[in-house]
């Protein structure tokens, strides 16, 4: 028997008013392949628009076949307006450079095996670019746009076709549904049914998860790579710098989590609040899964 294999692609913040263009201009082929041999739409995200959040949400929504996480996030820069001129190709030449990516994982992921890519959200990049950044817990996710990517292609996959209402809980009984596995009944997203050639027969069980299991046991990163981390999240704008005085950490903490946790409450996109993630598993990236 054949095993069946899909590979889950993330590119964070990938948003198809850039790719659309850069498509349309022939800059992007592999993009334009998944575009008119595969079926596409928006992806609806989660609040608060926190990435490191929203990729754990990808993943835990359910427990998803055997596969392996490989993650990476990339490092930011602001510029003044006045380098205009000098870095005004840099995000053209990133989704490039991404797509150049995706030709060579779609060479070695070979013709059988179905690819889904995804971002966590979008980018303002037009005239809805905010003014300023509010000067609040992660005030850069103004720039967020609730709007992400999604797009499927391989076998299974309808060709050359929209899809309309995905959002990001979505994905995860999608992926499960496309291996012929049971949807847990404690996951919030759907199957995305219009995405399949034929419709699939959906099954269900209780939970992916076992609450009599024993807690799964986390390598903890060395210290080093921890504060590599965070402070690669100040940097971006995701969190305050953290303090030195563990007491004062700890109430910062606590105060962006009910920040956090308001935003989630108050969001129409979703009953529940993106997962919580820990240090290790945060960024755009790809999985392979197989069964």
């Amino acid at each position: 028997m054949t095993r069946k294999r899909l590979l889950l692609i993330g590119w964070d913040s990938a948003d198809w008013k850039i790719i659309h263009p850069l498509v349309d201009a022939g800059l992007m082929p592999a993009m334009a392949r998944m575009l008119d041999k595969g079926v596409a739409g928006n992806l609806t995200t989660l609040e608060p628009q926190l990435s490191p959040m929203l990729w754990t949400s990808f993943a835990t929504h359910g427990e998803l076949p055997n596969g392996c996480l490989v993650s990476n996030l990339y490092n930011s820069r602001k510029h003044a307006e006045a380098d205009f001129d000098l870095y005004q190709g840099v995000v053209a030449a990133a989704y490039r450079l991404h797509d150049l990516f995706l030709v060579a994982l779609m060479r070695l992921a070979g013709p059988d095996t179905a690819l889904m890519l995804v971002s966590d959200h979008g980018v303002h990049s037009d005239p809805l670019r905010p003014k300023f950044t509010p000067r609040v817990p992660a005030g850069i996710t103004i720039w967020h746009r609730p709007q992400g990517i999604f797009a499927a292609m391989g076998p299974g996959f309808q060709q050359d076709s929209l899809i309309h209402g995905a959002r990001l809980l979505d994905v995860a009984p999608t992926v499960l549904a496309w291996f012929g596995l049971p949807v847990g009944e404690d996951m919030d997203g759907r199957v995305l049914a219009d995405a399949f050639n034929t419709p699939p027969d959906l099954t269900t069980v209780p939970s992916w998860e076992d609450p009599h299991a024993a807690p799964r046991q986390v390598q903890e990163l060395p210290r080093a790579d921890q504060q590599a981390l965070l402070d690669q999240f100040a940097d971006l704008g995701y969190i305050e710098r953290v303090s030195e005085d563990p007491g004062q950490a700890v109430r910062e903490t606590e105060r962006e989590n009910k920040w956090n946790l308001a935003r989630a409450s108050s969001s129409r996109h979703s009953a529940r609040s993106p997962r919580s993630f820990p240090p290790h598993c945060l960024g755009g990236g790809w999985v392979l899964m197989d069964k």
